[in-house]
């Protein structure tokens, strides 16, 4: 099963290879320090994960559909089968409006 950091990691790693720098993904995620991107891309540091809350500023950073972050979404949760996930009100309500968005879009099985 693939881990939080490694489906964080596989969408992540091509913006940094594809020219952005760690600071302008971390100014887009709402992260404070470029740093801590390097710890999530990093396997030296397993507890830094990028917290659930910044997910909606990624999928959009990543160009994903609404169906594509949704299931993202489900996919992130499941990697935390045996932990606690805690979301804010706002990406509660991401995920709503992801999940209506999917179902108007082509295919848009949730």
């Amino acid at each position: 099963m693939t881990t939080y950091k490694e489906l964080v990691r596989s969408h992540l790693q091509p913006l940094i290879e594809a020219g952005l720098t760690q600071r302008e993904v971390a100014e887009k995620l709402g992260i404070e320090s470029p740093n801590y991107i390097s710890m999530v891309l990093s396997d030296r540091y397993p507890e830094a994960q990028l917290p659930m809350t910044r997910l909606p500023a990624m999928c959009a950073l990543c160009g994903l559909t609404a169906t594509e972050s949704l299931r993202l979404a489900k996919r992130l949760v499941a990697a935390c089968a045996r932990k606690t996930v805690q979301l804010d009100v706002a990406t509660f309500e991401w995920m709503l409006r992801c999940t209506a968005l999917a179902l108007k879009e082509p295919r848009g099985a949730v």
